[in-house]
């Protein structure tokens, strides 16, 4: 089936693409301040995210040179090609995400040129309780897009039959202990990061 463009253009599913990444500019990104002040597994993140920065600014300025239509179609912001997505994955998903894109659209409802009255009404008490919602969706999230970049794996955890399977386990092991120590940067406790973690060890 053929999607309109701005459905079809979007970034390689092996990048993460973080929420500071700046789009529309040709300059590569900076490497992080304070790498080598950074202790071994805070070092690691932080290149892991350099690596996928500048990834994604290659493939970004290669769309602009090879199909303007495409590069461009990468500039619409997130939240309205995602509103088509959404809706498709509330029954699997739930519908945090679909409603953080209806609040981001009732916002800007007529600088994007919608006409009249937006029919998305959300009151004080509706966004606090979102912002809260969704503030542990997007923690769960950064924290399976991490483990699938670092651990060069997808959502169904297939590995590349290059790698050496017993070490992605033992690299496994030691990220998870990793962002169990890490766990109140993601607003979770250790127990609460154990069990949402994507990968566990079936050996």
């Amino acid at each position: 089936m053929v999607s309109p463009l701005l459905l079809q253009v979007r970034f390689p599913e092996f990048l993460t693409v973080n929420e500071d990444y700046e789009l529309g500019t040709m300059k590569l990104p900076e490497p992080p301040s304070g790498l080598d002040e950074m202790d071994a597994k805070d070092k690691e993140l932080a290149e892991h995210k350099f690596e996928q920065d500048k990834w994604a600014k290659v493939y970004e300025v290669g769309s602009a040179s090879n199909n303007m239509d495409a590069w461009e179609a990468l500039q619409i912001p997130s939240f309205l090609p995602e509103l088509f997505v959404r809706c498709g994955e509330v029954s699997e998903e739930g519908e945090i995400s679909l409603r953080a894109c209806l609040i981001e659209i009732a916002a800007v409802w007529n600088k994007i040129g919608f006409k009249g009255e937006c029919p998305l009404n959300f009151g004080e008490e509706d966004l606090e309780r979102h912002e809260e919602q969704f503030q542990k969706y997007s923690n769960y999230q950064k924290v399976h897009e991490f483990a699938r970049g670092i651990l060069g794996t997808d959502f169904e955890s297939w590995i590349n039959p290059m790698f050496d399977f017993a070490a992605k386990q033992k690299q496994n092991k030691e990220l998870l202990e990793e962002f169990v120590r890490r766990s109140s940067e993601f607003g979770m406790t250790p127990e609460e990061m154990r069990r949402i973690w994507p990968y566990t060890d079936r050996s």
